[in-house]
C-alpha cells in the first residue's frame, strides 16, 4: 500500500465565503505535504469569479448582480453556483506528469467514465469544437477537455499551482440554476437523477488509484477551522482593495 494519503473531507454545503476559504486553506495545507480532496455544495446561490477576472463584467448579467460573489484563487471564467457539486484537491505538481495529460483531462476523464457508466452519453471536448459565447460564465466557455453533453458544456475546471503542488477547482452541474436558464444541467438534459454520492466515491477512489495514494477520511480540526474563518476576514479585505484598485483604472 501507498505511503501518502489523499485526505477525504466531508461534503459541506456553506457559504460562498467559506467554500472559497476552505480551497485557500486547501492549498496552504498541500504545501505542508497534506493532499486532500473534498466535495461541496451551495447554503444560497453565489457568484465565483475567475482570479483575473474583473469584477465589472458581472455587469454583463444583470440578473447576477444582486448575488454574493468573490473571487476564486483559481483562474477561469465566472461560476453561478446553485445547484452544481463542486470539488477542489490540492496534490503535488509533478511537470512530466501533467504534460502526459493534464490534471483537468485526467479528473474529467473519471468524470465522462462515471456519466457513462450511468447511461449519460458524455464525452470529452475536442480542440477543434472549442468556442466562447460571452466573456463572463464559464459554461459558456467551452475548452478543449471540457466535458460535453449534448453540445453543452457540464463540467468544467480551472487550477492554481503553489509551492511544488497544483489547486484544482470544478463545478458539476447537475440541474439548471432559474438565473441561467440558457445553462441546462445533466439532469435536465437526461431526464437521469445522478447518485450523487455514488458518483462522488467514485471520483474520490479514480483520483487515489492514479496517484497511487490511500485514502484517508477526515474532518476539519479546531485550528483548521479558525484558519479557514481568518481566510473569510482576508478575502474581505482582498475584495476591498481589488474593487478599489479597480476603480482607480477605470
Amino acid at each position: 500500500m501507498s505511503n501518502s494519503y489523499l485526505y477525504i473531507y466531508p461534503t459541506t454545503e456553506n457559504t460562498v465565503y467559506w467554500q472559497m476559504a476552505v480551497d485557500e486553506h486547501q492549498l496552504r495545507m498541500a504545501e505542508k505535504q497534506h493532499f486532500s480532496l473534498r466535495f461541496y455544495t451551495w447554503s444560497q446561490p453565489a457568484l465565483t469569479l475567475g482570479h483575473f477576472q474583473e469584477s465589472g463584467l458581472r455587469k454583463s448579467r444583470p440578473e447576477l448582480l444582486e448575488l454574493p460573489w468573490i473571487h476564486r484563487i483559481s483562474g477561469g471564467g465566472a461560476i453561478l453556483h446553485h445547484y452544481d457539486l463542486t470539488y477542489s484537491f490540492a496534490i503535488p505538481y509533478e511537470r512530466e506528469f501533467n504534460q502526459i495529460r493534464p490534471w483537468t483531462c485526467r479528473f474529467h476523464d473519471f468524470c465522462v467514465q462515471y456519466l457513462v457508466k450511468s447511461g449519460v452519453p458524455a464525452r470529452l471536448l475536442s480542440c477543434e469544437e472549442e468556442s466562447k459565447k460571452e466573456e463572463l460564465l464559464c459554461f459558456h466557455h467551452q475548452t478543449a477537455g471540457d466535458v460535453i453533453l449534448q453540445h453543452h458544456k457540464v463540467v468544467g475546471s480551472a487550477q492554481r499551482r503553489g509551492r511544488g503542488v497544483l489547486m484544482q477547482h470544478g463545478s458539476i452541474l447537475l440541474r439548471t440554476a432559474p438565473l441561467t436558464p440558457d445553462l441546462p444541467g445533466i439532469e435536465d438534459l437526461t431526464n437521469t437523477q445522478i447518485d450523487q454520492q455514488a458518483f462522488i466515491h467514485f471520483l474520490q477512489t479514480s483520483l487515489a488509484t492514479t496517484l497511487n495514494y490511500a485514502i484517508q477520511k477526515t474532518n476539519w480540526h479546531e485550528k483548521e477551522l479558525r484558519d479557514i474563518d481568518n481566510g473569510i476576514i482576508s478575502q474581505a479585505e482582498k475584495k476591498g482593495q481589488r474593487l478599489a484598485q479597480e476603480n482607480l483604472n477605470s
